[in-house]
């Protein structure tokens, strides 16, 4: 997914997977660490251990000019943090965001989103 949306192409992957709950055929803790085209890097964790945290996706980018962060829980803000200012809170579907991005808005605010239409969106 970060891949996706950064448009880099990932090129090294190390991980490192545990077991935490005897029993289980599938590891349920894991952090991986990516090396992408051009030195950019990127980390995961994967868990189904962490009490107090529901399963859901959040990616932050970190770039020359800002940061970007999006949670699928709420599915409908993203948090941009520009390097030379404030950071905002842009809901998706309001009419002062970008033309583009309204129109990549087929659900209304506050439709909940769910992953796989996550992916179709993008």
């Amino acid at each position: 997914m970060a891949g996706f949306v950064t448009s880099l192409k990932l090129e090294n992957l190390s991980a490192d997977l545990a077991t935490f709950v005897d029993g289980r055929a599938l590891d349920n803790n894991a952090h991986a660490i990516m090396r992408y085209e051009g030195g950019a890097g990127g980390l995961l964790w994967f868990r189904q251990v962490a009490l107090g945290n529901s399963t859901g996706v959040r990616l932050c980018v970190f770039g020359e000019t800002g940061f970007d962060q999006q949670f699928q829980e709420p599915p409908n803000e993203l948090i941009y943090v520009p390097i030379s200012g404030r950071g905002q809170l842009i809901k998706r579907g309001v009419a002062d965001v970008l033309e583009d991005a309204r129109l990549q808005s087929w659900k209304l605010p506050g439709d909940l989103k769910g992953y796989l239409e996550a992916f179709t969106n993008l």
